[in-house]
C-alpha cells in the first residue's frame, strides 16, 4: 500500500479489517513530490511510521506506563496484522514478481500515474509473498527535560510549552527546529525576568522523549496525573514540526484558543510579506482567515493527548508547505512516475513532510526547500508562540473564549440540521453550553478586573468548561481520548453525527421513547440512544462548569427546559453516572513538586 492520503494507522486497520494477512507500506515518489515540482523521496528511501491507534504506550492506555513489563494479551490499538515499511523500488521490484494484471487506464487518477501502470491485486492461486517482521517488547527509558519559570501570582497555574527531542534520522524537521525555538523562548523568558517582569503564571518548557514513538513521553507524564491536569494547566502549545514550509501557516487548536491565536498573529510581522503582519497576509478578501488557518486537532499532533486525553486546552502551530492538507500538489506537465518505471535510487528532492522518519529529513534538505528563508520563518513561529505565552501568563483572566465551545458544537450539529433531523434533548444541551457560555461572557464584562477573588473563579470556570468536555462514562482504560468533540470512539459527537447522518441507521430517531423498542432489550438503537443521552449529559456537565455548577451532574435529566433526556438512557438499570463528585475539586498539589528534575531558570 502507498502512503499517500491518509495516516497510516487508518490504511493498516482498513487492510486488517478487509481481511489482509499483512501490510508493506512504501512512499510512491509521485505522492511525495514536491510542491515546486522536485522529484519525491529516493526509490531506496522507506519511510519509519508507526500504526498504533493514538498515542502513548499501547500496552498501558490510561495509566502510566511505569512497571516496564507489558501486560499479557494483545495491547488495544495495534493492528492485529503485522506492517513494514519498504522503498519504492522495493514495492516496484515485489509487483513486477508477482505480476497482476494490468487496470483499466479509466483508473487512473489525473496527473498522477498513467492508467497502465495502476493494477488489481495478484490472482487467486498466483504467487505467495512470504512476511516474517520479528518484534517483541522490552523495559525502556524516557527522558524528558523539564524547566520551570516560576509565576508571581498564580505559582500553581501552569502554562506548557514543548517539543519533542528525538527523532528517527537526522530530525531536522521531525524535532530540531522545535527543540531550538523551546530553548530560545526558554530564554527570552529568563532574560525579561531577570529584568524584573515577572508573570503571573507558571511556564513550564518541556523537551519530551519518545515523540517518534507516539509521543510517548508526553502521554505517559499526563496519564501520571489524570486528575490534577486540568486543574492546573491551564493551555498547552507544541512546538512539534514548527517549520516544514514557508507559505501556509496551520495552527491545529481546541476551539477556545482560536481568537488568542488571531491576536498573536495580528502582532506578528510576516516572514513572507514585509510591513505586513501574520493576520495580514493570511487575509483573503470575502472570507475569514480561520478557513484557511484553522484545524481541530488530529491524533499526529503533540497537542493531541493533551485536550483529548487530559482535556486541557492546547494548540500546534508552524508553517506548512503550499496546499490545502491532505491534497499532494502534482504539476500537470511532469511526466508521471510508475512503480513499474526505474526510480532513482538516490533522488533527493520532494517536500519536508515527506522527508518525515527518513534519513532525508537534514538541514540542508529543509533549508533548500525555503530557499533561505528557515531562519526567518523559525523566528516569526517563536513570535507567535511567545506572543501567546504571554498573554497566557501574564493576563489576570485567562484569554479563553468559552462561547467558541457553542460556536464548535453548532458546527458540527449542523449536518444533521441539513438532513432534518431534529435531536431535542442534544439540541437543548448544546443551547445550554451556548447560554451557559454568554452568561460567563457577561459576568467578566461587568466585572473587576483587578479583583483577584473573582479573577480566580472565572479562570476555573473557564478550565472546568475544556475538562468538562471529557466523557465520564467512558474508561480512560479501554477510551484515553474521552473528548466528545475532538477525541476518538464512538462517544464522540463526530462519531454520533456521522452515524445519525447515515440512511437507515436505528438511533435517527428523536427520543427514546419513540424509537421501535422490540421490548426484550434487544433494540438495535438501544446502544445510539444512550449514546445520545450520555453525550447530552456530558454536555450539560460543559454548562455547568461554565456556570460554575460542575461538581453535581445528578439531577440532569429534569433540567426544566433543557429537553427531554430523563428516559432516552435508562439509566435506573446500569448503575449511577450521575455524580462526578469530587472530580473538578481544586487540589493544592503543586505539579512542580511532582517533578524531581525541574531546572528553575534564572
Amino acid at each position: 500500500m502507498g502512503l499517500g492520503e491518509g495516516t497510516p494507522t487508518q490504511k493498516v486497520a482498513a487492510a486488517a479489517g478487509a481481511g489482509a494477512v499483512g501490510v508493506l507500506l512504501y512512499p510512491d515518489p509521485q505522492d511525495t513530490a514536491g510542491p515546486g515540482g522536485s522529484p519525491g523521496l529516493g526509490g531506496d528511501t522507506a519511510v519509519t511510521v508507526h500504526v498504533q491507534e493514538g498515542a502513548g504506550d499501547p500496552f498501558s492506555r490510561g495509566f502510566p506506563s511505569f512497571s516496564g513489563h507489558a501486560p499479557p494479551g494483545p495491547a488495544p490499538g495495534v493492528p492485529p496484522i503485522p506492517a513494514h515499511p519498504i522503498s519504492a523500488s522495493t514495492a516496484a521490484r515485489l509487483l513486477r514478481v508477482l505480476g497482476p494484471p494490468r487496470a483499466p487506464p479509466r483508473w487512473a487518477w489525473p496527473g498522477g500515474v498513467a492508467g497502465g501502470a495502476l493494477r488489481f491485486l495478484p490472482r487467486p492461486g498466483g504467487r505467495r509473498l512470504q512476511l516474517h517482521v520479528g518484534g517483541g517488547t522490552r523495559p525502556g527509558t524516557l527522558t524528558s527535560v523539564f524547566g520551570a519559570l516560576r509565576g508571581r501570582l498564580e505559582p500553581d497555574c501552569y502554562i506548557i510549552v514543548g517539543a519533542q527531542r528525538d527523532s528517527l534520522g537526522p530530525g531536522a524537521a521531525a524535532s530540531g527546529v522545535g527543540t531550538a525555538l523551546l530553548l530560545e523562548l526558554a530564554r527570552f523568558f529568563a532574560t525579561i525576568g531577570r529584568e524584573g517582569f515577572q508573570l503571573r503564571r507558571t511556564l513550564l518548557f518541556v523537551s519530551w522523549d519518545g515523540g517518534e514513538f507516539g509521543h510517548l513521553g508526553a502521554t505517559e507524564w499526563l496519564e501520571g496525573y489524570p486528575d490534577l491536569l486540568h486543574t492546573k494547566v491551564a493551555a498547552y502549545i507544541s512546538l512539534d514540526r514548527a517549520v516544514l514550509g514557508a507559505d501556509r501557516f496551520v495552527v491545529r487548536t481546541s476551539p477556545t484558543l482560536v481568537n488568542l491565536v488571531e491576536s498573536a498573529l495580528e502582532q506578528v510581522e510576516s516572514p513572507n510579506e514585509g510591513g505586513k503582519s501574520l493576520l495580514e497576509q493570511l487575509t483573503r478578501p470575502g472570507r475569514g482567515w480561520e478557513s484557511d488557518v484553522v484545524r481541530p486537532l488530529s491524533p499526529e499532533s503533540g497537542a493531541f493527548p493533551f485536550t483529548a486525553a487530559a482535556g486541557v486546552p492546547a494548540l500546534e502551530l508552524g508553517f506548512d508547505e503550499v496546499g490545502p492538507p491532505g491534497v499532494l500538489v502534482v504539476p500537470r506537465d511532469r511526466v508521471p512516475v510508475s512503480l513499474t518505471s526505474p526510480i532513482p535510487p538516490n533522488a533527493a528532492g520532494g517536500g519536508s513532510r515527506a522527508a518525515l522518519g527518513t534519513p532525508e529529513d537534514t538541514l540542508a534538505r529543509l533549508g533548500g526547500r525555503l530557499r533561505g528563508r528557515l531562519p526567518a520563518v523559525a523566528r516569526a513561529v517563536a513570535a507567535v508562540a511567545a506572543q501567546l505565552l504571554l498573554r497566557l501568563g501574564h493576563e489576570p483572566r485567562l484569554p479563553l473564549d468559552p462561547g467558541a465551545l457553542g460556536d464548535a458544537l453548532v458546527r458540527q450539529l449542523a449536518p444533521l440540521q441539513a438532513r432534518g433531523l431534529s435531536l431535542q434533548c442534544l439540541s437543548s444541551a448544546r443551547g445550554g453550553v451556548v447560554r451557559a457560555a454568554a452568561s460567563l461572557r457577561r459576568d467578566m464584562s461587568g466585572s473587576d478586573s483587578s479583583n483577584e477573588r473573582l479573577n480566580r473563579g472565572f479562570n476555573a470556570r473557564l478550565m472546568a468548561a475544556e475538562a468538562s468536555l471529557l466523557s465520564p462514562f467512558v474508561s480512560p482504560l479501554v477510551t484515553p481520548f474521552r473528548h466528545v468533540l475532538l477525541g476518538r470512539g464512538g462517544h464522540t459527537l463526530p462519531a454520533l453525527v456521522a452515524e445519525l447522518g447515515t440512511a437507515g441507521t436505528p438511533v435517527t430517531a428523536g427520543t427514546h421513547g419513540d424509537s421501535g423498542d422490540s421490548g426484550d432489550g434487544s433494540d438495535s438503537g438501544d446502544s445510539g440512544h444512550l449514546r445520545l443521552a450520555l453525550l447530552a449529559w456530558t454536555l450539560r456537565g460543559t454548562a455547568g462548569a461554565l456556570a460554575g455548577d460542575s461538581g453535581d451532574l445528578g439531577d440532569m435529566g429534569g433540567a426544566g427546559d433543557s429537553g427531554d433526556c430523563g428516559d432516552m438512557g435508562r439509566a435506573g438499570d446500569r448503575g449511577d453516572i450521575g455524580g462526578r463528585g469530587d472530580r473538578w475539586d481544586q487540589e493544592d498539589t503543586r505539579i512542580g513538586g511532582h517533578i524531581g528534575f525541574a531546572a528553575i531558570l534564572k
